[in-house]
């Protein structure tokens, strides 16, 4: 029996025929394949509050064009269509960009790049797999990462197919490396997703609550954008949180001290290397202090000011601890 993918939205394929701004309200209508992996905390990119701040409205809508990384994988995607079906004689990618709703729980979406059908099909309903095209910087993975496997499975449980090709090109050391991985269903993975899911968009975003902060590079980014006009307002009990205020108090003391006796142990090392370049304990190198070019500033006009003695100026000594390792010998 063929899945029931649903009926996409007005515009269900993000194209001419819709904007940017557009899918991203849409995509602020539920949790989406992204969300979910950000939800169970396994996105390297996302979080539980980042997602909440999103769905919520407290951030404004990204509708800038896409950043160089993502605009790259979008431009990607024809290519890596292209070898997949070059691979995968009989097998066809149609419905890009197809914006799929759960047909059971509307809160639960995914923007699909594709779904797979046999060659010669133009029916939606004929899918046999999802479609799910990625570009990696490096080496071919021995295991999907695994947010991207729950972004499979959640585009698994949205669709109700049984199967998912992800289609990665791989470009470590600037060399192209295409290689498919087939994701079967997962069903008891799917149900975890689902309540998980369900949870969150319940208790957090329907309901107004956040989720608890975290030290995620995310939640900072999603904090320090929420709340960009602070009022002046009577001061919030934070009684509840007495014990994170002795704790960070405690931490920020902790960290100053490590701070100092980081810079003091730098310095000792410093001192003891001098002009060279390497420390070794028992023959192994173990320290080094080198030059490399500084990047915080404009070369061009330290060159114009400073003439020969750009180099000094243009380069900074940095100090690295090394795992032991023989000594270089030089003739």
């Amino acid at each position: 029996m063929s899945p029931d993918l649903g009926a996409p939205v007005a515009g269900g394929t993000i194209g001419a025929s819709t904007t940017r701004a557009d899918w991203l309200t849409w995509r602020r209508g539920g949790i989406g394949a992204s969300d979910i992996a950000a939800i169970t905390n396994a996105s390297p990119w996302g979080s539980r509050w980042s997602v909440w701040v999103d769905k919520v409205g407290l951030a404004p809508l990204d509708d800038d064009d896409p950043s160089d990384v993502m605009q790259l994988g979008l431009d990607l995607e024809p290519v890596i269509v292209a070898w997949f079906e070059r691979r995968h004689r009989g097998l066809h990618v149609m419905a890009r960009q197809y914006r799929a709703t759960h047909p059971e729980h509307d809160w639960a979406l995914a923007t699909l790049d594709g779904l797979i059908v046999e060659e010669g099909s133009d029916d939606l309903d004929s899918a046999v797999a999802v479609f799910e095209s990625k570009y990696d910087a490096g080496s071919r993975w021995d295991e999907i990462p695994d947010h991207y496997r729950l972004q499979v499975q959640w585009q698994l449980a949205v669709t109700g197919l049984d199967a998912a090709f992800l289609a990665v090109m791989h470009m470590a050391f600037g060399r192209p490396r295409f290689e498919v991985y087939e994701v079967a269903r997962d069903q008891a993975m799917i149900d975890r997703l689902l309540a998980e899911g369900e949870r969150f968009w319940m208790d957090h975003v329907v309901a107004g609550v956040p989720p608890l902060a975290d030290g995620h590079p995310a939640t900072s980014a999603a904090l320090a954008g929420a709340w960009t006009t602070p009022e002046h307002i009577p001061a919030v009990d934070v009684r509840s949180m007495s014990h994170v205020v002795d704790e960070l108090r405690a931490l920020r003391a902790t960290r100053k001290q490590l701070e100092a006796d980081i810079e003091r142990d730098e310095n000792l090392l410093k001192a003891a290397l001098g002009n060279l370049t390497e420390g070794c304990i028992e023959g192994q190198v173990v320290v080094s202090w080198r030059a490399q070019p500084r990047t915080d500033i404009d070369r061009d006009a330290l060159r114009a000011d400073h003439g020969d003695k750009y180099d000094r100026h243009g380069t900074v000594r940095v100090l690295r601890l090394h795992t032991p390792r023989a000594i270089r010998r030089t003739a």
